[in-house]
């Protein structure tokens, strides 16, 4: 039987959020009261010139982890690295790659979020 690690555990979280943020957006969804969410600071930062692949990467990473466990969490200081520790692993997987290079560009499309 095969182990699932943390890294594994974390790719898979990462690849249901962006097939399910796919899936989100072909359908119409309410608009929810209150502060945005970090899916749609995300496609605001998205749409910023300027900011490079990577940026905008890492910032839907921290989207979707924030999504996933919440602003409380966000806000501590290492959250960052955790960003930036996952966004290595993804660039390491050629398949996590692709959908989050996908997941990126249809944030960058009009009316995302």
């Amino acid at each position: 039987m095969t182990r699932i690690n943390q890294v594994d555990q974390v790719l898979m979280l990462l690849r249901q959020q962006l097939q399910r943020m796919g899936k989100a957006q072909r359908r119409p969804q309410a608009a929810k009261a209150g502060t945005p969410s970090a899916i749609k600071r995300a496609a605001a930062l998205a749409q910023i010139e300027g900011l490079s692949a990577e940026d905008l990467e890492q910032s839907l990473i921290r989207a979707l982890l924030t999504e996933e466990f919440g602003e409380a969490l966000a806000s501590d200081a290492r959250f960052q690295n955790v960003v930036v520790d996952v966004h290595r692993i993804i660039a390491t997987d050629r398949e996590t790659r692709q959908l989050l290079r996908q997941a990126v560009e249809q944030l960058k499309q009009p009316g995302t979020g």
